[in-house]
């Protein structure tokens, strides 16, 4: 259902921040850095990538049942 896509979706979304913060921390880096990267007015794109790893596996799902 699509419940359960957007539950992957956040499985996907909850693995996705922890890789990047964890790995961010253990470089050294801090808050102010690692969210740096998600200021869309500043020309970051990544929040972008990471909500389509939320809403992909829905999306997915509503192509697949055309």
């Amino acid at each position: 259902t699509s419940r359960q896509l957007l539950w992957v979706g956040a499985g996907w979304l909850a693995a996705t921040l922890a890789f990047e913060f964890g790995l961010g921390f253990v470089s050294g880096l801090g808050w102010r850095e690692l969210l740096a990267e998600y200021d869309i007015v500043r020309g970051r794109l990544w929040s972008l990538i990471v909500l389509s790893v939320l809403l992909g596996p829905w999306l997915c799902g509503v192509v697949a049942r055309r």
